[in-house]
């Protein structure tokens, strides 16, 4: 199998795992003292969100360089989750 299917392959299965999971979290919705339509509700919105996101992020970004343009998102995560770290750690030291 060639590199590059198999590399497909593992990412469409990643983002096919983390789109459909939280489907698999609706029947514990009546533990968290939620009714089972708002929950569906939220998934439905959960979803076209990601198609927005989506969509949003593919007309910004088609022009620009693909290296650039991973490496900018990276650090940017990077970035995101010390801050996010930092902030716990502000609201409880101990």
């Amino acid at each position: 199998m060639p590199l590059a299917l198999l590399a497909l392959t593992l990412s469409a299965f990643a983002i096919g795992t983390t789109e459909f999971v939280i489907v698999g979290l609706l029947p514990t919705a009546s533990d968290l003292a939620v009714d089972l339509p708002s929950a569906g509700l939220l998934i439905s919105l959960y979803a076209f969100e990601v198609l927005a996101a989506v969509l949003l992020m593919l007309s910004v970004t088609a022009s620009n360089p693909w290296l650039t343009l991973l490496t900018v998102l990276l650090w940017g995560a990077v970035a995101l989750s010390n801050v996010s770290g930092l902030q716990l750690y502000v609201a409880d030291p101990s």
